[in-house]
């Protein structure tokens, strides 16, 4: 069964049924993706400060590349983003882990932009990402 059509930041729609719309495999994927990418998981940071999950009762859910937003990113930044990106898409079964990922940071003014090639573990096709501008 697929997960309800709710794009990151959109609201639920109706299928041509009038039923709630679903997505499936790619396209779930791709929702799955996006949604893990931009929320944010519980972190301490080296001076004991701790900045809050948005998930209050999945704390480690997320990669977090939306702390990004309104700050200079460091290469040491990047790294780290990176590497949360990589994490998030051994997560995702849709994601197929025979062909690594491509994944491109663009540093601009307040914080960067993120692209993301997989090959799906559907059909062996190349998926795109649209371009996730976290600034």
């Amino acid at each position: 069964m697929g997960d309800f059509a709710l794009p990151f930041g959109g609201d639920l729609s109706a299928s041509p049924s009038g039923d709630f719309a679903t997505v499936d495999h790619d396209l779930k994927t791709i929702q799955r993706i996006i949604r893990r990418l931009c929320t944010n998981p519980r972190v301490v940071l080296p001076d004991g400060e701790i900045l809050d999950a948005d998930y209050r009762y999945s704390p480690s859910y997320g990669a977090g590349v939306g702390r990004v937003v309104g700050s200079a990113a460091s290469q040491q930044d990047l790294n780290q983003l990176e590497n949360a990106v990589r994490q998030t898409l051994r997560a995702e079964s849709g994601v197929s882990q025979a062909t690594p990922p491509t994944i491109t940071m663009t540093i601009v003014s307040g914080g960067v932009i993120l692209r993301v090639t997989y090959v799906s573990a559907y059909n062996a096709q190349v998926v795109n990402l649209p371009a996730l501008v976290f600034s």
